[in-house]
């Protein structure tokens, strides 16, 4: 497992690997960093087990580590969203803007 990244897009969305290879890559030049590593989704195990949350329920933010969180642009046009909060049969209300304030989290 390399260095995890945290993708907020909407539930009905399937990641198209390419575009996020791409948006991975501008993100890392924009900050200067040196090379591109291979970009791919994690199995649900391994994302319980990095997140400590169960898939579904895996909050945007308050991780203990810091994470590179990209939130899918198309969720901007949104009044609020809701998110996962840990816990299974929760979830929180909040808007795009508070969401990218938050989490830290980068539109694309």
């Amino acid at each position: 497992v390399g260095t995890p990244l945290l993708l907020v897009i909407p539930h009905h969305l399937r990641v198209d690997s390419a575009k996020l290879q791409a948006a991975v890559a501008a993100i890392l030049a924009n900050r200067g960093d040196e090379g591109v590593p291979e970009v791919r989704l994690t199995t649900p195990s391994d994302a319980q087990r990095l997140s400590g949350f169960k898939i579904g329920s895996i909050p945007p933010f308050g991780h203990p580590a810091s994470l590179l969180t990209l939130l899918d642009a198309s969720l901007l046009a949104h009044a609020s969203l809701l998110c996962g909060t840990g816990c299974p049969d929760t979830e929180m209300r909040i808007s795009p803007s508070e969401l990218l304030a938050v989490a830290r989290a980068i539109p694309c």
